[in-house]
This record gives C-alpha cells, structure tokens and sequence, in this order.
C-alpha cells in the first residue's frame, strides 16, 4: 500500500492498546517522532499515526533526504555528483519549505501533506547536535546521520553509497539515548557502508 491509505503501524497500534484511546476525549500527546529514514515502510503508518485525531504529534526529526519521482540519472534521492573523486547525494532538505514538492514521490508527497496540515513541526538532525525533550534526566545524542560539506558548490551533502537503499538507509537517524545510568543505541537501518562513514572521522 502507499503511504496515502491510511496503513495502520504496529506503533500506533500499541499507543491505542497501551493509552486506551479507544475510550479517552484527550489525545495522547507525542512531543517527538523520529522518522529514521523516509522509505515508504517507515512513513507509510506514520501518515496514519499523524492524521489520527486521538494522537497529537508535535514534532518529528528526520535525516535531511527525500524520495522523490524515479529519474534514471538520480535513482530517487536526488542529483549525484562526483566532487574530487567522491560521490555525493546533493539535495538535502531541514524543513517542508526546503522541498521541491512537485518532484516529489507520491508517498513522501503525502507525508508532508499530512505534516503540513496538522502543522507538526518538521526538521532534519545531523551528527554531532542533540535533542532536547524538556526531561534532565534524558539526554538524546544524534549519532547520524553524518552531513558532509562542500566549498564549490557551497552546501552540506550526503556521501553516495553506490545506490538509493545503500544510500538512505546508510543515512539513517542514529540516536543515542540516556536516561540515568541506562544507555540505548537507536539505530534505524544503519548499514555496513553507513556506519563505516560515520566512523571515519
């Protein structure tokens, strides 16, 4: 299914189950979504998670790569340059207003559809920054993805990893979460060739 029919996710499924928003007049307030990456597995039960009127999501962070209508020069994500003898994704967007959204893909056209009206709150993270989610007892580091930056043209751009699926799942939102003394490793579909590149340094 596209992300535009209204899939029910397992995540929206436990929040009914777990918040009995079958049976409460208050919606259940998510302050933070994190979209990992935007294939359509991922944000094809968000579409529905979003628009659900017993959920209020107010923000969701994502990694800066869009899907748009297949080209056979830009494999989806975009155009891909070669700088130097390396290989980068060009196009990389922080907030709905970055977007060319007529060459989106119909699914990720959708999703900032569905964002845009319930004026959910929108922006890419990158290594090196953290997430403040108003609690001290929580820390939330972005691992990933690793935005790298060009002089000539002047922009942050992605490493291409060879094709699409290497590339955005190599890209993925990496977060490292602490509350007290108890750590976890959030890791979206990091890949050999992603997590290589975020070593490198």
């Amino acid at each position: 299914k596209s992300a535009g029919t209204g899939r029910m996710s397992e995540a929206e499924i436990s929040l009914i189950w777990m918040y009995r928003l079958d049976k409460v007049t208050t919606p259940l307030v998510l302050d933070l979504v994190v979209l990992t990456h935007a294939d359509e597995d991922h944000i094809g039960g968000l579409v529905n998670l979003v628009m659900n009127p017993k959920i209020e999501v107010r923000k969701v962070v994502h990694s800066g790569i869009a899907v748009y209508t297949a080209d056979a020069n830009d494999d989806a994500l975009g155009e891909v340059a070669t700088v130097d003898g390396a290989e980068y994704l060009l196009p990389r967007h922080d907030t709905i207003d970055d977007l060319d959204f007529d060459a989106l893909h119909e699914d990720f056209k959708a999703w900032i559809n569905v964002l845009a009206a319930e004026h959910v709150e929108y922006v890419a993270v990158r290594a090196g920054e953290s997430i403040d989610v108003g609690d001290p007892a929580v820390t939330i580091e972005v691992l990933g993805p690793r935005v790298d930056h060009l002089t000539s043209p002047d922009r942050d751009v992605f490493a291409w990893f060879g094709d699409k699926g290497l590339t955005i799942n190599g890209h993925s939102v990496v977060l490292r979460l602490t509350y007290r003394d108890v750590r976890f490793l959030l890791s979206g579909d990091l890949n050999i060739e992603g997590s290589e590149h975020l070593m490198a340094d």
